[in-house]
């Protein structure tokens, strides 16, 4: 299996460079047998000249388990924080992925909690490593591992296995020349290697780390694909597929975890929930950029509902959202005509993510303090900038999505898939 490592070492600590080797160590000569782990560490495992970004997203997306080393400067870097959300993420989606946050250096458990770019990961709710010295971390880490036996599917490896379904039949040699363009380089097939898998992990790669290589556009892959001899049905699938790799990884990873939040939240002594709310920017988010974010933070997977309310611009707003979210429920079959109460039922029993865009302008505390009252199991995405929820007045528990988004970056995709659709349109 492997383990990703995040830290914030300087190349002139060399204390904390020593202790990651230690750990690194520890890690693998505990793990002899002949389901050894590989340990993904960045200052020793990134080839030179390579984009590492690239490979720091991929290995969080591939990884089976994850050490964060805590300290009171990592809570300082915004690559620690960015290595965080998107690992916390995994774990809210896969009780499987193992996430063991590690306090060193002094860093407390009240200093992570009050820490403002931290607390919304909610890692103090996460079992921590007891210990601190990499014997102790490896312990800690290995003996979970252990318990879980076989080597988990992660959702990298569910993508690529969506994405081989539909390349299955193509022309070997089109697809060779496909993961050429994708990679910038050949590539070098095993002879057991399948084409159509080994290109669909090439792909895989594309919408996990955001780089497409040799095509600028969507369209241009679509169409190479096409040309391989996807149908368009086919190539439609994977359009799907590919099609939020624009949205960053780190501003889509908080959806899961605090849909997660709310969908596991236990009652109070009064019987109420604490429920999460998140907030998202944009010019197109109502019919484009939440649906987008939200596929990105849950790939491959569709089992997420997501209702886009409008209207609610009356003194009674509360009873207008209510209204109108009911009967969005109500669009489906099987809950035609059934009372409020039934459908206030069926929304706090929600096993899967259901998520709500509230119209804007945003409620204020009071309102959305009403709507999670009434709906705890239900995550409301709020159409806002960051920058101004601190000034609204609405609390901690709304987790806004950042990277905001940038305004042109949501345009130019916008534009580039609704020209790929057009290629894979009847």
């Amino acid at each position: 299996m492997w383990i990703f490592i995040s830290h914030s070492t300087a190349k002139d600590d060399a204390a904390g460079r020593q202790r990651l080797l230690d750990v690194e160590a520890a890690l693998k000569q505990a793990a002899a047998g002949p389901t050894g782990h590989d340990v993904l560490l960045d200052f020793e495992r990134l080839e030179a000249g390579f984009n590492w970004r690239t490979q720091l997203d991929e290995w969080m997306a591939t990884c089976h388990a994850a050490v964060l080393m805590l300290t009171p400067k990592a809570l300082e870097s915004p690559w620690v924080l960015k290595e965080a959300t998107i690992l916390a993420h995994r774990a809210a989606r896969d009780k499987k992925f193992l996430l063991f946050p590690a306090l060193l250096d002094g860093l407390t458990r009240p200093q992570l909690v009050e820490n403002k770019r931290f607390s919304p990961l909610y890692l103090e709710a996460i079992q921590r490593i007891g210990g601190t010295q990499p014997a102790d971390i490896a312990d800690a880490v290995l003996g979970q591992l252990t318990a879980l036996g076989s080597v988990p599917v992660t959702p990298f490896d569910s993508l690529v296995t969506a994405l081989a379904v539909q390349l299955k039949g193509a022309d070997d040699d089109q697809l060779e020349g496909i993961c050429a363009a994708i990679t910038g380089k050949p590539i070098a097939f095993q002879t057991s290697d399948k084409r159509h898998v080994r290109c669909a992990h090439e792909v895989a790669r594309a919408i996990v780390t955001g780089s497409r290589g040799q095509y600028d556009s969507l369209g241009k892959l679509i169409s190479a694909l096409i040309t391989a001899g996807l149908s368009k049905d086919a190539a439609r699938t994977v359009l799907n597929l590919a099609s939020p790799l624009w949205v960053d990884s780190e501003a889509a990873s908080p959806l899961a975890d605090v849909a997660e939040r709310n969908r596991t939240a236990k009652l109070d002594p009064l019987g109420q929930a604490t429920s999460w709310a998140t907030a998202i920017n944009g010019d197109y988010v109502p019919n484009f950029t939440a649906g987008m974010y939200l596929r990105r933070a849950y790939l491959p997977e569709t089992s997420t509902t997501f209702v886009n309310l409008h209207g609610g611009e009356s003194e009674r707003r509360l009873d207008d959202l209510t209204a109108r979210l009911r009967d969005a429920v109500r669009t489906s079959p099987l809950l035609q005509n059934v009372s409020d109460a039934k459908v206030d039922a069926f929304l706090d029993r929600r096993t899967n993510p259901y998520f709500v865009l509230l119209p804007p302008p945003f409620p204020d505390r009071e309102l959305l303090d009403a709507l999670q009252l009434r709906y705890p199991r239900v995550t409301f995405i709020a159409q806002i900038e960051a920058e101004r929820l601190a000034t609204d007045g609405l609390g901690e528990r709304v987790v806004p999505l950042r990277p905001p988004v940038d305004l042109d970056r949501e345009l130019s995709a916008l534009d580039e898939i609704v020209h790929a659709d057009s290629i894979v349109s009847p």
